[in-house]
């Protein structure tokens, strides 16, 4: 079983959506995957669930208060992914021990992968998901905001825990025709966080400027194995590969 997780400060960076192409892409891939929702904004479940649990026991919060983290997984609307719905509770657990989610994550070893989805915040919330994980992406814009954020981030990773050397940022909206423009803001933003980090995934994971992101997470719209959707295909997979450690291959549609 391999830990990944999504974090972000800022939010709409397309973290959320990050965390749901990677998981469907692994389940594509024949993979078996559990989301983990801890993001109090409940993008994953809202997008993996057709409803919530009546029960009020088939979610995060109550799963960080049990022993056995499976025991409050449910099946999605996608084939080879179950999930463990976020809930609003979670601001309750803001101040739980960091260690509280890594010393249960083990519960979760039928699956071969387990993706975890954050809050755009930075308390203990985010450092046990962060804790948890084998390796941590932050998906950036290219923007100061963004830059900022990251920079913080990096700031207290460094200072606060020994997270950072499994800490990476890789970049959602990223355009191919600028790279011949080197007087764009987007190569002066390239430039400018390329001067203060060197934990960038690869480019070819870099997530296109592309509205089928949206429409892939609104619609249901897949992503196909056709030309109009190669782009960003590719750095879907590429990504994924990365964080998985391992070379995946998806012939079909996810």
């Amino acid at each position: 079983m391999k830990v990944i997780t999504f974090s972000s400060m800022k939010g709409g960076t397309g973290k959320s959506s990050t965390s749901i192409l990677t998981a469907n892409c692994l389940a594509a891939a024949g993979k078996k995957v559990c989301v983990v929702d801890m993001d109090i904004n409940n993008s994953c479940s809202f997008t993996y669930l057709e409803e919530q649990d009546d029960s009020g026991q088939k979610n995060i919060a109550v799963a960080l208060q049990s022993a056995d983290l499976s025991a409050h997984t449910r099946p999605t609307i996608v084939a080879g992914i179950d999930i463990i719905e976020s809930s609003l509770y979670l601001v309750d657990l803001r101040s739980m021990p960091i260690n509280r989610l890594s010393t249960k994550i083990h519960t979760l070893s039928a699956y071969d992968y387990v993706i975890i989805d954050t809050s755009p915040a930075y308390d203990n919330l985010l450092l046990a998901a962060m804790d948890a994980a084998d390796v941590i992406v932050t998906p950036v814009m290219l923007t100061q905001y963004d830059f900022n954020t990251a920079r913080f981030l990096s700031n207290k990773l460094q200072s606060e825990t020994n997270f950072f050397n499994k800490w990476f940022l890789t970049i959602n909206g990223y355009n191919k025709r600028f790279e011949k423009f080197k007087n764009s803001s987007q190569a002066d933003y390239l430039d400018l966080f390329s001067s203060h980090f060197d934990n960038f995934i690869s480019s070819d994971c870099y997530f296109p400027w592309t509205t089928q992101v949206r429409r892939y997470i609104d619609r249901g719209e897949k992503i196909k194995n056709t030309e109009q959707y190669e782009k960003l295909r590719k750095s879907i997979i590429a990504l994924t590969s990365f964080v998985a450690n391992e070379t995946i291959i998806i012939e079909g549609e996810f």
